[in-house]
């Protein structure tokens, strides 16, 4: 489990700004890494959920649904890539002691469809 403290740096809109402006600040969204990146967005779709941000950049994709409407948050749907498993990996290691390199950035903010 990986808990995330976002703060955006600017007024920029992005998909975090949306969430900020209309209710505050608090639970955004949940996390799910999928090796299936395209069915689980047409899955996504399918059930009548639009992408409302996604980005792409070497060696990650991932997009967020804004299902507040059934959850208490967004779902942020990730491509469980080799550099995405890599990071994540890195992250648990440095959390138990036993990282020896740093976790790599996370990723820009993703702007608001």
């Amino acid at each position: 489990m990986l808990y995330e403290l976002i703060q955006p740096a600017d007024d920029l809109p992005s998909v975090y700004r949306e969430v900020i402006d209309e209710r505050g600040y608090g639970f955004h969204h949940f996390g799910y890494a999928t090796p299936v990146f395209d069915e689980a967005v047409a899955t996504m779709r399918a059930q009548g959920d639009e992408a409302n941000g996604s980005i792409e950049v070497p060696g990650v994709r991932l997009a967020y649904f804004d299902t507040r409407d059934a959850l208490p948050g967004m779902i942020e749907l990730i491509e469980a890539s080799e550099e995405v498993n890599a990071s994540f990996t890195a992250i648990w290691k440095a959390s138990i002691g036993k990282g020896d390199t740093p976790a790599p950035p996370a990723p820009p903010s993703v702007p608001a469809s």
